[in-house]
């Protein structure tokens, strides 16, 4: 069995363990060319021997293990990596630790978000300086070093905000470099920079989501000519706007943890990764039709996602207040992806809706025009929204459309009873046995 770890169970952890190679990348490009090299035959594999690795052909140049947990501040939180990872001869790991196969002592590097005291200390100096502390001296047998980041800090913080954080600043001031040789027009252009670094994070998350489509029998990698190619296109290029909705979406359940009071166990959160990387694995059209499924009141005027619509169907805190609060909160039940919601009591939908009551005549209009909704969302029982409950459709639809006169509920697409339930009453409805 070959051993695939991520940084963390967090999505924060795995897109900051994403960003972290980016940098690790773009750095040694810039030494590259700076230096007149050859950069063909460079690239950067993923989760392979450990998180990161950057390769000059079959040869391991560096070795990277990123963790993402907030709560680490002494050697010990980092014991698994200070340890030699061994394996038996079936591949199996015996003991969990650091891979040092094919790479030199001075080539292996921890990264982590927040300082870590003592690590660099022999045991004599631990003691002297942590004597009577609750940490203790785990002895460093990978020969792993902590990573410097470009500011001098051996940490690069990981932000639980909606704002970029210093990765971010590091990795495009590494692309304005690049720029700066190949592109000279654009090297003070921070737009197009910050263009091109979601623009990498694309190119990697298409990686990921082809070796899980491929059951991840083989490491996500990317050649360093892919990089310079994607820096340097300065082709019209229309931004990704089903990237920013991915994120968007894996994000805020990392906000939504961050504002409730509930301790998700590790087995709740491992629960939730496997169903926000089924989702989030969709190919585009699939998830960005996921989306449109889930604001059957947006409409769309193309096939192509707009920056307009993106704005609508992202809408933070209906996905952290409806969607999550919604996986989280009801017990003993699937979420059916294929479906949009539940298959109890005649089904649910669970929608990102949140208008008021008294907004129900325009919303049901709107659902009525939009073209571009799939059979997922009709013969539901339930419509789970923000704030409208107990409410029936069926009555609206067939004044709102205007069917004619011999026009009966038979002919209604939506399910003859169905209704608008909240998502409080949602999710206590689907707690009954």
């Amino acid at each position: 069995m070959v051993d695939k770890r991520n940084a963390t169970g967090s999505w924060s952890g795995y897109l900051h363990q994403g960003k972290v190679g980016i940098l690790l990348a773009l750095i040694e490009i810039n030494r590259l060319l700076e230096n007149d090299e050859d950069v063909s035959t460079w690239k950067i594999e993923y989760e392979s021997a450990e998180d990161i690795d950057i390769k000059h052909g079959n040869e391991v140049i560096s070795r990277h293990q990123v963790k993402a947990n907030k709560n680490a501040r002494y050697p010990n939180d980092y014991k698994d990596v200070r340890t030699i990872l061994i394996k038996d001869s079936d591949e199996n790991i015996t003991t969990k630790g650091f891979n040092i196969d094919n790479v030199s002592a001075e080539s292996r590097f921890l990264h982590v978000i927040r300082e870590v005291e003592g690590f660099d200390m022999s045991q004599e100096e631990f003691k002297e300086n942590f004597s009577g502390a609750k940490p203790i001296f785990v002895p460093n047998l990978s020969e792993v070093r902590l990573y410097r980041y470009p500011n001098g800090n051996e940490y690069c913080s990981l932000d639980d905000s909606e704002n970029d954080n210093e990765l971010k600043g590091f990795c495009v001031s590494e692309i304005a470099r690049i720029l700066g040789g190949k592109k000279p027009e654009y090297c003070e252009d921070l737009d197009f920079q910050e263009l091109k670094y979601l623009q990498l994070q694309e190119l990697l998350d298409a990686r990921i989501r082809a070796a899980h489509l491929n059951g991840q029998s083989t490491s996500p990698e990317i050649d360093f000519n892919e990089f310079i190619e994607c820096i340097t296109n300065t082709k019209k290029i229309e931004q990704n706007y089903i990237l920013h909705l991915r994120e968007t979406f894996i994000n805020c359940w990392e906000w939504y943890v961050l504002e409730i009071d509930e301790k998700v166990s590790e087995n709740t959160y491992k629960k939730f990764k496997e169903l926000i990387a089924e989702i989030h694995y969709l190919n585009d059209t699939d998830f960005l039709q996921f989306f449109r499924d889930m604001n059957p009141d947006k409409i769309s005027s193309t096939d192509q996602i707009t920056i307009g619509e993106m704005t609508d169907l992202c809408n933070k805190d209906s996905i952290k207040d409806i969607f999550y609060d919604l996986l989280f909160r009801v017990e003993n039940k699937d979420f059916k992806i294929e479906k949009r919601g539940y298959d109890e009591h005649e089904g649910y939908l669970l929608t990102l809706i949140n208008r008021p009551k008294k907004r129900v005549k325009t919303l049901v209009e709107d659902m009525l025009k939009n073209t571009r909704l799939t059979e997922a969302i009709f013969n539901k029982r339930y419509l789970i929204n923000g704030q409208i409950d107990d409410v029936r459709i069926s009555e609206d639809v067939l004044k709102a459309k205007n069917w004619g006169d011999e026009t009966t509920s038979a002919d209604n697409i939506f399910h003859s009873d169905m209704k608008f339930i909240d998502v409080e009453n949602a999710i206590e409805k689907l707690n009954q046995e």
